[in-house]
């Protein structure tokens, strides 16, 4: 067991939390949370040593926050300490307040509407380092323009966390961060960055983490249901679908809405995986009644899901959760099973996106194939169908 692991344990404990040491983990009886602390980075300077530390805490399998810090010091032992009083003064409460003594005193609790629904907010103490080259209320006008951006986020409902940081020296900007759920918020980023900052000859940096609890209730849409999807699966490296279903239930989304929004989402993001490749997609989707009756059709790119799914996944791609979903796509089954028997790709063609809208009878199952196999048929020759190895990925109802 590592000494910052230790150190951990001793801070909860010495704020009354019930904590015990388990493999590399602090763990909290009769909870489900749990944390650790690790230095990722360090490094020697003409003065002494720098180091990286990241505290983490686990709220639920695959959703963990991650709170870094920097720290200074003649020795390496210095720096780590600096880095962890660091933690202690900015987030620690913050953590404390939220999961375990709501009646913190070190920590503001207040009351937002974040993308239209009431959320209870702990916001932690205004971190500073350096010399700040204002006082009073005008040093920290910048933090109304932070809680507006945030305010503007579109969070499912939950348990959610927002870091900002700014740093300036010799009147240029350093790093203007902001990362919510620990993923970088570039439009948020850009508003903070273009805010009036003091200037200064001397170095100083500001930061601030909260944690925030979005309520449920309200209307749900497609940019919604798909984004709450995105953040849900992103961390998670390994999932089923009932998992997925089961996240988006208890996250409020309608049950005929999760359909569509998981199923697009898989479309959009296995052809974004295989973006690159040459393959020639259907434009098109398919839906189906009971009986197999087309009851909707038209261009992928006018369906809300499929065109919310394609913004996000140039966001997500480089998470685990991403490439899961997309890998067991049928556009990803088809095509690889024909490049396995020796196609090239760019001599694929893709059949449309299909699916039911409601549990099909077996009659409805055989006459969503023919209506398919009539497609299909139309395609032009010159073209390969990429076609999957069985019929269950192509046209499942998803539920």
């Amino acid at each position: 067991m590592s000494h910052l692991n230790k150190s951990l344990l001793e801070l909860f404990r010495a704020h009354g939390v019930d904590a015990a040491l388990q493999d590399d983990w602090v763990a909290f009886p009769n909870r489900e949370l749990r944390a650790s602390a690790s230095i990722v980075s360090e490094r020697n300077q003409q003065a002494g040593m720098s180091v990286q530390l990241d505290v983490r805490l686990e709220i639920t399998p695959g959703r963990t926050i991650i709170e870094s810090f920097a720290g200074v010091g003649k020795t390496r032992e210095k720096a780590v300490a600096d880095a962890s009083a660091n933690f202690t003064a900015n987030s620690f409460h913050v953590l404390l307040a939220e999961f375990f003594q709501p009646d913190d005193q070190q920590v503001t609790q207040e009351e937002w509407i974040i993308g239209g629904r009431k959320s209870r907010v702990t916001v932690g103490n205004v971190g500073v380092r350096g010399k700040l080259p204002l006082e009073g209320e005008p040093m920290f006008a910048w933090f109304k323009l932070f809680r507006e951006t945030i305010k503007r986020q579109q969070l499912r409902p939950g348990i959610h966390w927002a870091r900002f940081y700014y740093a300036q020296a010799q009147r240029r900007m350093m790093a203007c961060e902001v990362l919510v759920d620990n993923l970088v918020g570039k439009s948020a980023a850009s508003e903070m960055t273009a805010f009036e900052w003091p200037c200064a000859d001397d170095f100083y940096s500001v930061r601030v983490f909260l944690v925030m609890d979005v309520e449920k209730g309200g209307a749900v849409g497609p940019a919604d249901a798909v984004a709450w999807l995105a953040d849900i699966l992103g961390a998670w490296h390994e999932f089923t679908e009932k998992e997925a279903y089961a996240a988006m239930a208890d996250a409020g989304i309608p049950d005929a809405l999760a359909a569509r929004a998981y199923t697009f989402t898989q479309v959009a993001w296995g052809r974004t995986l295989l973006d690159g490749l040459g393959v020639q997609f259907s434009l098109q989707y398919l839906c189906f009644d009971a009986s197999g009756t087309i009851v909707e059709s038209g261009d992928l790119a006018d369906e809300p899901c499929f065109a919310a799914a394609t913004r996000l996944a140039e966001r997500y791609k480089g998470s685990p959760g991403f490439k899961r979903l997309a890998m067991m796509s049928a556009d990803f089954h088809a095509v690889n099973n024909a490049l396995n028997g020796g196609s090239k790709p760019e001599d694929l063609v893709t059949s449309p996106a299909c699916l039911f809208l409601e549990a099909p009878t077996a009659a409805g199952m055989e006459a969503a194939r023919q209506a398919i196999a009539q497609y299909l048929a139309a395609i032009p020759k010159s073209g390969k169908l990429a076609r999957p190895e069985r019929a269950k990925p192509w046209w499942q109802f998803w539920r």
